[in-house]
């Protein structure tokens, strides 16, 4: 401690700012009195490595032979990693351009088939690129001695400005193919179907519902042809092709009896299906089918064989005349082809028995059958001879009684909308008519109904029964004598959805 004109002073308590001024380090004319370095800073010194007054080493040659080796190590980093990356650069541009050249698969000349392309991931720019360039695998396989197109997602299926049928020449209608050929050459035929609507529930709430299932090429002029089942559900259609291009589909035509629909999408030059004949399948004979079951495998193979011909099916109390698989199928097949050892499609899968006890059990719409009924709807919109009510109709029930446990329910088919001037409308029918009764046999749903006018003729007159009333709450039986008129689903309202009014009748 020291006096300083009466204060004493304690070092330690100098501040930062006093401390270079009261100690002279860096100033000039304090030099005598700076501080001194310790025998370990002489050491450095020695060996030419320098400290500055706080201690830091100051050698300019050792920090640059630091700074040099450091950067070496850099740039050879640097480089390596360029090099890699131009090199797999430079094989993914040779692998898409000269897929020939660059082959890593089986040298022997053998083509395989690729990843199948999923429905909700259609990433095919390739396919676009390759279908432009006439000498794509695709656009060249009769010129190739192996019948197996090179890759699955080259473009087979053309764009809409291609006005060419690119049918494949492997399924000529003899030559029996493997179950690998079958596929190759006929899954682009096939497509994906998406229904969009809208569905009420008893307390009046309007829900969004969808559904999913398969079709057929019908045409190369974008004719599809599928299940009426797959499409009734709602108005919007979506159609996907194999290459991942979707469309929006209009609903041609339907026969609901048969289970039958067309849809027409705006494309040409698409690859058609090969028709077979389903009256010359027999039974045993291979069956293979390629669909989307649950709505998202898609264009998944099963294959199998045919079991049994003829089986009368009831689905929707709707008999159907159909023939027995045995190949896997699930919802999201229905519509989809079920082709022969041929490659040609004998059949359209249209329903499965459903048990925990049962499997195997899959039903077909023969296709002679599906086709006669498809050209009619082509080119006329219905199928022309049936004979119908000229009206629109509904599952729908009526209550009587009183109380939770006297309450009783009458079903029945009512009427949601009667054409002017058709068979129903001269009979007197009103749209609040439920029917109950047709020529003697029990009706409770639409389906019965229309079974029941299977068994008639343009010009038959048959008796209806039904619950008729006034003021919209007292209802009483009534009966119509009714001269049926021809069934058509273009007599509707110009605002018809089956959500709104049902089925055709």
């Amino acid at each position: 401690m020291e006096e300083d004109n009466g204060y004493i002073i304690e070092p330690e308590f100098l501040t930062e700012t006093d401390k270079p001024k009261d100690i002279g380090i860096n100033t000039p004319e304090h030099t005598e009195d700076a501080i001194s370095f310790d025998d370990e800073d002489e050491d450095f010194a020695e060996e030419g490595v320098y400290t500055d007054g706080f201690g830091n080493v100051t050698d300019e040659d050792y920090d640059n032979e630091y700074d040099k080796s450091s950067m070496r190590v850099f740039y050879v980093i640097a480089v390596t990693a360029v090099c890699i990356f131009l090199l797999i650069t430079g094989l993914i541009v040779a692998d898409r351009y000269f897929p020939d050249f660059l082959n890593f698969g089986n040298r022997n000349g053998d083509s395989h088939v690729g990843v199948v392309p999923s429905l909700n991931n259609p990433d095919k720019e390739n396919d676009k690129n390759n279908s432009n360039d006439a000498s794509s695998d695709a656009e060249n396989q009769t010129s190739k001695p192996t019948p197996i197109p090179t890759s699955p997602t080259d473009d087979t299926i053309v764009s809409e400005d291609v006005e060419e049928n690119k049918t494949d020449t492997l399924v000529d209608g003899v030559t029996k193919l493997s179950v690998t050929e079958i596929y190759a050459s006929c899954v682009d035929s096939v497509v994906g179907i998406t229904t969009e609507g809208k569905t009420t529930n008893i307390f009046g709430q309007v829900s969004n519902n969808a559904s999913s299932g398969t079709g057929i090429i019908y045409s190369s002029d974008g004719y599809v042809l599928t299940n009426y089942h797959v499409v009734e559900s709602g108005s919007s259609h979506t159609v996907t092709l194999y290459n991942g291009r979707s469309y929006k589909a209009k609903l041609v035509g339907y026969e609901a009896a048969n289970d039958i629909a067309l849809l027409k999408i705006d494309a040409t030059g698409l690859k058609n299906a090969v028709i077979g004949d389903s009256d010359k399948i027999s039974v045993g004979e291979d069956i293979i089918v390629i669909g989307n079951p649950l709505g998202e495998l898609t264009y998944t193979l099963t294959r199998g064989v045919v079991s049994a011909l003829n089986r009368v099916i009831n689905t929707d109390s709707n008999p159907k005349n159909m023939f027995q698989i045995d190949a896997a199928v699930n919802s999201g097949n229905s519509g989809g082809p079920a082709f022969d050892a041929c490659g040609r499609v004998v059949g359209i899968v249209t329903a499965k028995y459903s048990s925990d006890t049962v499997e195997g059990i899959g039903f077909c719409i023969p296709i002679n059958e599906a086709i006669r009924i498809a050209d009619e709807l082509k080119d006329h919109g219905y199928v022309r001879g049936k004979s119908g009510l000229e009206i629109c109709a509904t599952d729908s029930y009526l209550t009587y009684g009183n109380g939770w446990f006297s309450s009783y329910a009458i079903y029945g088919a009512k009427v949601t909308y009667i054409k002017g001037g058709g068979a129903s409308d001269k009979a007197g029918m009103v749209a609040t008519d439920m029917i109950v009764e047709a020529n003697g046999t029990a009706i409770s749903s639409v389906a019965e109904l229309q079974n029941a006018l299977k068994k008639c003729s343009i010009g038959d007159t048959i008796r209806i029964v039904a619950y008729h009333s006034d003021d919209g709450r007292n209802f009483d039986k009534k009966t119509y004598m009714v001269t049926l008129g021809e069934y058509s689903p273009l007599k509707v309202p110009s605002d018809y959805s089956a959500e709104r009014y049902g089925s055709i009748i």
